[in-house]
């Protein structure tokens, strides 16, 4: 229902889909219907001004938990067609590091133009 109300309040076109929450390996598999999909490794990756997310319609984000993720992890999304990017120098809590990379996604995708 907040998801609905939010989406007509900001005239979105399509209401976003709020799951449950899932395990590493069902957020990993979700990779498959998406048209890029980008996760945030604090160790490393590519700059997500690098990643080419401009043509993509739909676009799947994994943000890790306090402590973030570790190598065997990064291995298994990066297996399932995930690009690692990176967020920048300062670790970012696990409170902000959604708003914060949803936001760089959206500019990065022209969204915010």
């Amino acid at each position: 229902k907040i998801a609905e109300e939010a989406a007509k309040q900001s005239g979105r076109g399509e209401i976003p889909v709020i799951r449950g929450i899932l395990s590493f390996d069902e957020a990993v598999n979700s990779f498959a219907d998406k048209d890029i999909s980008l996760f945030c490794y604090e160790n490393g990756g590519q700059r997500l001004s690098e990643a080419d997310i401009s043509s993509a319609n739909t676009c799947g984000v994994m943000i890790g938990a306090e402590g973030g993720f570790d190598r065997d992890e990064e291995e298994k999304a990066c297996a399932a067609g995930a690009t690692p990017i990176w967020l920048g120098k300062r670790i970012l809590r696990c409170e902000t590091a959604p708003l914060c990379a949803l936001s760089a996604v959206l500019f990065a995708a022209g969204a915010l133009d």
